[in-house]
């Protein structure tokens, strides 16, 4: 077990091991590029996390886990007093796991796996093991899997609107007023949206409310803030819309880990290990 610095994830996909875990508590807020040579389990105990992959953004509230493919190329953003876990599993067994990326649910046999397992040291034989990383992939594979990804435009014109939204200037206004600060037609964003995201605009502009409600509520601002900060015209109006998309209000989706309503999903996958597959 180590406690995460940047440079141990370095060493954690250098070593030969079947599980390297690390641990970070309260951590001060960051975001680097990545790509691992090993498949990797993220997760959040509390806060909250935000990946890129391409143009898609990946978000992970507490008590979710995010799992990693090897060799996929991210951008992390790890928001100030974030705790989490991360566990790098050796790339010849990541095939007993999800093909693609995939944020679950953690149930409470999940969370005790990989805070286990964080406490391995890192040459502890593989032998020893084996049995828990069994249960730990059954556990990934047959999880509730939740929609928390949000496909982001590319096309040029924009590119000064992206901006100005990642870097918290601006909110995505409603068509009419994004099409006219723009200079481009209704009809024309709808389009780019609906090609580059596949969904409509104003869809897309729900989503994202909702990705950066979730990102607010993980981070400890309290509802009537959040509902102000996303220009609802009230508190109630904010929980009625969040509570339309996830099957939640706000207080119990943080605490019970799932979404409802059609945004989740199960695997149907299990586990065996070749115990020469680390060798």
């Amino acid at each position: 077990m180590a406690i995460v610095e940047t440079e141990l994830l370095n060493d954690a996909d250098e070593l030969n091991s079947l599980v390297i875990g690390l641990t970070a508590n309260n951590d001060p807020g960051s975001a680097h590029q990545y790509q691992h040579k090993k498949a990797q389990v993220l997760y959040v105990a509390d806060g909250f996390i935000s990946l890129f992959v391409n143009n898609t953004q990946y978000i992970v509230p507490p008590r979710r886990a995010i799992w990693l493919p090897p060799n996929v190329r991210h951008t992390t953003r790890i928001y100030k007093g974030t705790e989490y876990r991360s566990l790098f599993v050796h790339q010849n067994v990541s095939s007993l796991f999800p093909t693609e990326i995939k944020i679950v649910d953690s149930n409470n046999l999940m969370r005790e796996l990989i805070e286990r397992m964080v406490q391995w040291n890192w040459d502890k034989p593989i032998r020893e093991q084996q049995p828990m990383f069994t249960v730990l992939c059954d556990e990934i594979n047959n999880a509730v899997s939740e929609t928390l990804t949000l496909a982001y435009p590319e096309d040029r014109r924009l590119i000064d609107w992206l901006d100005a939204l990642n870097e918290g200037e601006l909110k995505p206004q409603p068509l009419k007023d994004m099409a006219r600060d723009i200079g481009a037609s209704a009809k024309t964003i709808s389009r780019i949206f609906t090609r580059e995201t596949g969904m409509a605009y104003q869809y897309w502009r729900q989503q994202w409310r909702l990705h950066e409600a979730i990102g607010q509520l993980s981070n400890g601002r309290p509802v009537t803030e959040v509902a102000r900060n996303l220009d609802f015209s009230s508190v109630s109006a904010f929980i009625s819309f969040f509570r339309k998309i996830t099957g939640d209000t706000p207080g119990r989706y943080l605490v019970s880990g799932a979404l409802h309503n059609g945004y989740h999903k199960r695997g149907n996958h299990l586990c065996s290990l070749d115990p020469e597959m680390c060798e």
